[in-house]
C-alpha cells in the first residue's frame, strides 16, 4: 500500500519563524529616531528574507500593485517571469505600517520597471493564446534558467541590502553561497556573467561620465559607489573560483570498453570465394595487426594495409593506418599472385606488390561483402 504523503509547509513555516524571532512591528515607528528606523528596516528586511519564500514575496509586490495601481497594471505585473523577493518584501514591510518617502519612491520606481517589462509578455501572450493547446515541456536550457533565477534572487537580496547598508562591509560571501548550494559550474556562469554585466556598469558610474548613471545612483556618495563597485568585484571573483572548482572536481567521462568482438561486429566481408579458392581470415585477428592482405572478388583489386602503431577498425572501416605505405593494385592473374600472398615470408611478402605490373591506389579503409580478409600480420 502507498504511503500516505504528510503535509510539512505549516510546520515547516512555524519552525522558520520561531527560528527568526519574532515579526518585526512598526506600531510606534514615527516615535522613533532615524537611527532606529533604519536599524528596524534593515532587521525586518532580513527577518522577512528568512521566513517568507520567493513566492509569498512576489505575492505581496502583487497585492501592493493592486492596491496602488490599475487592473492593468497588476496584469502586466503578474506576467513577468521573475521579481525580486526584495522588493516584495518591501511592500509587505509597507503594508506592516513602514514609513519612507524615499524607499516608496525607489518601490515604485521598480514596479514601474515590471509594468514596462510585463506589457509586451501580456500582448505577445494574447496572441498566441488560442494557438496553444498543451503547455510545453520545458528544455534543460530553461531548467537552468529557471534555477539561475532563484539563486539570483538570493544574490539580488545580499546586493540590496549591502547598498541599504550604505555600502557598509556585508558578511557575505559568494563562494561559501555557491559551495553551500552545490552550484552547478553552468549555473555559476550564468551567474558570473550577470554579476559582470552589474560591474561594468558600476565602473561608468565610478568614472562619473554617464549622466544618467550618475542620477540614478545619486543616493550614494563617491566612497560609497566605489565600495559598491569593489563589493560586486569580489562576487565575481568568487563566481570564477567557484566555477574553476567545479570543472576540476568534475569526473572524467569513462570510456565503455569494447571487446574485440564487439568492435569488429559490423564488419563486413566474404568468409569464403570456390572459384579464388580462398577462405577469409575472421575480421578480430585484424585488430592492432600490423599489415593486412585484403582481396575484393568483384573487382580483382589486391589490398595492402600497413600500420607501425596497430590497426584499429570502427563500424566496417579501418582505421590508423598509414596513409603513405597502404594501396591497392588490380590483379590480372589472381590465380598466380593470391597464393604468394597466402604463403610467401615477410622479406618476400615486402616486395610482392612491387611485382604486379598495375597502377597504385589509394586506400580508404572501408571493407565490404566482396572482399576476402587474405592474411594478417
Amino acid at each position: 500500500m502507498a504511503k500516505k504523503k504528510t503535509r510539512l509547509s505549516r510546520i515547516s513555516h512555524i519552525e522558520i519563524m520561531a527560528m527568526h524571532g519574532e515579526k518585526p512591528s512598526f506600531t510606534n515607528f514615527d516615535e522613533l529616531t532615524e537611527d532606529e528606523q533604519k536599524k528596524l528596516h534593515n532587521h525586518a528586511l532580513s527577518w522577512y528574507h528568512g521566513v517568507y519564500s520567493s513566492k509569498e514575496s512576489k505575492e505581496f509586490l502583487e497585492e501592493f500593485v493592486k492596491k496602488t495601481r490599475k487592473k492593468s497594471d497588476l496584469a502586466a505585473v503578474k506576467s513577468v517571469a521573475w521579481i525580486s523577493p526584495t522588493w516584495g518584501n518591501v511592500a509587505k514591510i509597507f503594508d506592516d505600517g513602514y514609513k519612507s518617502d524615499e524607499l516608496l519612491v525607489r518601490l515604485n520606481t521598480y514596479v514601474n520597471k515590471l509594468i514596462k517589462e510585463g506589457v509586451p509578455v501580456l500582448v505577445e501572450k494574447k496572441k498566441t493564446a488560442k494557438a496553444k493547446k498543451n503547455v510545453p515541456v520545458l528544455s534543460i536550457q530553461e531548467r537552468v534558467a529557471n534555477q539561475v533565477r532563484d539563486l539570483l534572487g538570493d544574490v539580488d537580496f545580499e546586493i540590496d541590502e549591502f547598498v541599504e547598508d550604505k555600502c557598509k562591509k556585508s558578511k557575505f560571501e559568494l563562494y561559501k553561497f555557491l559551495q553551500v548550494k552545490e552550484v552547478k559550474g553552468p549555473h555559476t556562469k550564468k551567474i558570473q556573467n550577470y554579476l559582470e554585466y552589474i560591474l561594468s556598469e558600476l565602473e561608468e558610474l565610478v568614472d562619473g561620465k554617464d549622466d544618467q548613471l550618475n542620477e540614478g545612483y545619486d543616493f550614494l556618495s563617491n566612497s560609497q559607489q566605489k565600495k559598491y563597485r569593489e563589493f560586486v568585484q569580489a562576487m565575481v571573483d568568487d563566481a570564477e573560483a567557484w566555477g574553476n572548482v567545479r570543472k576540476s572536481t568534475r569526473k572524467p567521462r569513462t570510456r565503455k570498453i569494447r571487446s574485440v568482438n564487439q568492435r569488429v561486429a559490423k564488419v563486413k566481408y566474404k568468409v569464403r570465394d570456390d572459384s579464388f579458392k580462398i577462405v577469409s581470415v575472421t575480421p578480430d585477428k585484424m585488430v592492432e595487426a600490423n599489415q593486412i592482405w585484403i582481396f575484393n572478388t568483384k573487382d580483382r583489386f589486391l589490398y595492402k594495409y600497413n600500420s607501425e602503431r596497430g590497426i584499429t577498425i570502427k563500424g566496417t572501416t579501418l582505421q590508423d593506418f598509414d596513409v603513405a605505405t597502404s594501396f591497392k593494385k588490380k590483379l590480372r592473374k589472381p590465380d598466380a599472385i593470391l597464393p604468394e600472398v597466402l604463403n610467401s615470408g615477410k622479406v618476400k611478402l615486402r616486395k610482392l606488390m612491387d611485382t604486379i605490373s598495375a597502377k597504385e591506389t589509394k586506400v580508404t579503409g572501408r571493407i565490404s561483402k566482396d572482399m576476402i580478409i587474405l592474411r594478417v600480420i
